[in-house]
């Protein structure tokens, strides 16, 4: 179940953020060193060049997975699957600050590496990810909530007993 919630909050994620035409497909079925998957098709501009814009979405698709774990299973549910998004994420929001310039009114242009740069420029650039970061899981989080008014009500009945089971489980344990 954990699998097909963290999948779900992608495909929101494309659906809503890129447009139902940019989902490909979606899979919990394991392949390879991946528990499950889902594709867009990437704008064939995108392959050459990408805006901020674009980067900024790619990290909320990235981050749907982890919001959608959070908010359906739980926080202390969230699942290590959700590790290869959580670094894409973070490494995108990297490369826009430190690479690209692109929060160049919070930051300045700078094309260098951590290693390359001060303690106290390392902790402003650090501070700025933290909140491109941030930004899009509030988003995301929000198109998810509002995503529920649409999620048929067989599927709503299907999480609430999971719930209700996990519930259950767990007290048992104690």
């Amino acid at each position: 179940m954990g699998t097909s919630i963290h999948e779900a909050g992608h495909v929101i994620a494309i659906y809503y953020i890129l447009g139902k035409k940019d989902i490909y497909k979606t899979t919990i079925v394991p392949h390879g060193d991946s528990l499950a998957g889902t594709y867009s098709i990437p704008k064939e501009a995108e392959q050459f060049s990408q805006t901020q814009e674009a980067m900024n979405d790619k990290i909320c698709v990235l981050l749907g997975g982890y919001v959608a774990e959070k908010l359906f299973l739980g926080p202390d549910k969230i699942s290590t699957h959700c590790k290869k998004d959580l670094k894409r994420a973070t490494d995108i929001a990297y490369m826009m600050v430190r690479n690209f310039g692109m929060e160049e009114d919070k930051y300045g242009l700078a094309v260098s590496e951590k290693k390359d740069m001060s303690q106290n420029t390392n902790a402003r650039v650090d501070k700025i990810v933290h909140e491109l970061i941030n930004n899009a899981m509030e988003t995301v989080e929000k198109l998810l909530k509002l995503s529920l008014i649409h999620i048929s009500e067989p599927t709503r009945l299907g999480m609430i007993s999971y719930a209700v089971f996990c519930l259950k489980k767990k007290k048992k344990k104690k």
